[in-house]
């Protein structure tokens, strides 16, 4: 048995187990007695650990999220990937309280074997919140209020977050502890770290405000920070100057500074939660070698196209220069952990998996993490506690967690090598148990292959608001809202379309209709003679296809744009005339289940395809979207296209104003077809390649949605 708190292996002993909790530990005989029907499970050779805890993760779906959404995570996978690699609590930083009280009286009820699961139910952020799903608030009674409503819904714990102005800090955190809660989170922007923690935030995620609390120019670089917040809430430009502020940021740390921040966390008992596992994943979208990660099959195939450089969110538009400099600041993190360690500041092992989050997996990145502060300088014991007995103290649990102790939780891990030579060896798994269960290595095996199945297996075809193919006419009235896009094809693709009395359109010929037309020209020259498409989709009142009516509905019409062919002189006509040569046409009704309503979009995946050619897009539809939306206004309507393979991933928001509802857009391409092999073979676009626009009852509105 490992003994945590002592850092000794105990050989030799008995562990017994009733009613969910361990119930002796004691010297073992080879002819000890045994109780009948008791089962007995063979420890010899093994090394057996209280169960693990990943203290910063996202198991659970947040409020009004869309069931079966690639960006959210599925609990019942993720409760098996996390069994499977012996992590048997989990603190999830978002998840509603719905969801997890759901799935509490199921785990209860039907005797699951899930991990435990604490979470906050919601996030508290300012009155104009980083993230529109994020809780507001703006004064002290909403403060209190918030607190109150999560309290009273079954919160574990409040959550602040980035937005949070300075004063409703104190007011967040008094309230809350009234409530019996420990305050977590992000350290608001404005809110230098030491303040934070004499405030009385109970845990920092991510070291934020760390790093600015060890600059020199800590005061200027928060003030930077509050600057691009309010930049972000009034929907100005928010280009902050990244690579100048990191640059500050890592130019300015002050050791004798930052050893009296560590000092003071470690005398407040501010835990930090530093989730390496995320900050390091982040650079396996570059190493080629990750594709080859055996653990990509547990992933949702749609969540490993966005682990792409060219489509993962954060470093879509990186340049060398911005690698280097996060690299550098996850050097520093390093450090930084390190450093802690030394000092005695609490540390908890989480590795911020997510969906959204590059190579982040459920269990297998605690084990990641574990690694990770090892190499930051913690020692294999030191690193271990921060997954077991440190969990067990910051909650107030070690009564129940944290040691392989009588009256303790029976949740165990049994591994095949020695944890405190080598903390990798907590990923040698020789069996599990929960909650007094014991699941061997064959049933973690068979979980695992369960995962990899659900996502190797062909996902059904979503239900497409179209009916297949291009049939029949579609009538629509009453249009509430839509959107156009335009966007280039290759001439080879579709010339063979075009009636031969018209001429298409090509890139060049829209030179001088807008600066970002020709910033795209002057950036991508190949593309002056590729065709111009065009792709409406609006939601009515009405729509009738082939004469028939349906209340609620949708359409799209897919065209190429073309004008007379005035030298052959075969249609007479003015030379300025426009002429869509339509494609397709498509339409249903949400009695079909179309993801649309009569006012906004909604989430899901809209496909079109016409012989040889397909088109598809996935309009991911929710405050925020699935991750921060990008605001400002931006060239007008323009959408940049940065990668060389699809799919590409785009941000889409109104630039005038915030959009009821804000999306993030995929435009794809559905298997190696023409289209797909073009937009591979393309190099980089360094200028806008799309535009949008928002069409508002039966109108083009003036406020554009643009994509980044």
């Amino acid at each position: 048995m490992v003994d945590i708190e002592a850092g000794v292996l105990r050989p030799g002993l008995d562990v017994a187990i009733a009613n969910g909790r361990i119930s002796r530990v004691a010297p073992g005989e080879a002819d000890a007695p045994r109780p009948d029907g008791v089962p007995v499970v063979e420890g010899a050779g093994g090394f057996l650990i209280p169960g693990l805890w990943d203290m910063h993760g996202h198991v659970l779906p947040t409020a009004g999220a869309t069931p079966g959404a690639w960006w959210e995570p599925d609990p019942e996978i993720a409760f098996r990937l996390l069994v499977a690699h012996g992590v048997t609590g989990v603190r999830d930083m978002w998840g509603s309280l719905e969801a997890a009280a759901r799935l509490a009286r199921e785990r209860r009820a039907r005797n699951r074997p899930w991990p435990r699961v604490l979470t906050p139910g919601g996030i508290l952020d300012g009155p104009v919140p980083y993230h529109p799903d994020l809780i507001p608030v703006g004064s002290p009674d909403e403060a209190r209020a918030a607190v109150d409503s999560l309290a009273a819904g079954g919160a574990d714990f409040i959550k602040v977050y980035t937005s949070l102005p300075p004063d409703l800090l104190g007011v967040v955190v008094a309230r809350a502890r009234e409530r019996g809660l420990a305050v977590a989170g992000h350290v608001p922007a404005a809110v230098p770290a030491a303040e934070a923690a004499r405030a009385g935030m109970r845990s920092f995620e991510h070291l934020y405000g760390v790093l600015e609390g060890c600059s020199s120019d800590e005061p200027a670089l928060l003030a930077d920070n509050v600057a691009f917040l309010d930049a972000r809430a009034s929907g100005r430009n928010t280009t902050r100057g990244d690579r100048s502020w990191f640059r500050e940021l890592l130019g300015t740390q002050d050791e004798a500074r930052c050893d009296a921040l560590l000092r003071l966390l470690a005398r407040e008992s501010t835990w930090q939660v530093p989730t390496l596992a995320a900050l390091d994943g982040v650079f396996r979208l570059r190493d080629p070698r990750a594709a080859d990660d055996p653990r990509l099959a547990w992933v949702n195939p749609k969540a490993r196209e966005f682990w792409g450089p060219s489509s993962y969110d954060e470093t879509r538009n990186f340049a060398d220069a911005d690698w280097e400099l996060r690299r550098r600041r996850l050097d520093r993190v390093r450090t930084i952990v390190g450093r802690m360690a030394e000092l005695g500041v609490p540390l908890l092992a989480g590795s911020d998996f997510h969906p959204t989050i590059a190579f982040t997996f459920p269990g297998a990145s605690l084990h990641d993490e574990l690694g990770l502060l090892v190499d930051a300088g913690l020692s294999p014991l030191q690193a271990l506690r921060a997954a077991t007995s440190e969990p067990a103290r910051f909650l107030g649990a070690q009564d129940s967690l944290g040691a392989v102790q009588p009256g303790r939780l029976a949740d165990l891990v049994l591994l095949d090598a020695d944890p405190l030579t080598d903390v990798r060896n907590t990923r040698r798994i020789r069996g599990v148990v929960l909650g007094g269960r014991w699941l061997s290595r064959d049933t973690l095996d068979a979980w695992l292959a369960d995962v990899a199945a659900a996502y190797r297996e062909p996902e059904p075809a979503p239900l497409a608001p179209f009916a297949p193919g291009a049939g029949g006419r579609v009538d629509v009235d009453g249009i509430r809202a839509g959107l156009r896009l335009a966007f280039l094809l290759e001439p080879g693709l579709v010339d063979r379309r075009i009636p031969e009395f018209l001429v298409p359109v090509r890139a060049v010929d829209l030179a001088g209709t807008s600066p970002g037309v020709d910033a795209l020209l002057r950036a991508n020259p190949q593309y002056r003679d590729w065709r111009v498409s065009g792709l409406e989709i609006v939601m009515a009142d009405r729509v009738r296809s082939d004469g028939g009516r349906r209340d609620r509905g949708a359409r799209a019409r897919w065209w190429l744009e073309a004008r007379p062919d005035l030298d052959a002189r075969r249609l007479p006509g003015p030379e300025d005339a426009s002429i869509r040569v339509l494609l397709g046409e498509w339409g249903a009704a949400t009695d079909h289940e179309a993801r649309v309503d009569g006012r906004e979009f909604r989430s899901g995946t809209w496909s079109f395809r016409i012989e040889d050619l397909s088109l598809r897009l996935d309009f991911v539809c929710a405050p925020g979207g699935a991750r921060a939306p990008f605001h400002g206004s931006g060239p007008g309507g323009a959408v940049y296209w940065a990668g060389t393979r699809t799919p590409d991933h785009y941000a889409v928001e109104r630039s005038v104003g915030r959009a009821a509802r804000e999306c993030d857009l995929r435009v794809s391409a559905d298997g190696l077809h023409p289209l797909a092999t073009a937009l591979e073979r393309a190099p980089v676009l360094r200028g806008p390649a799309f535009g949008a626009r928002l069409l508002e009852g039966g109108r083009v509105a003036a406020a554009l949605y643009r994509v980044d």
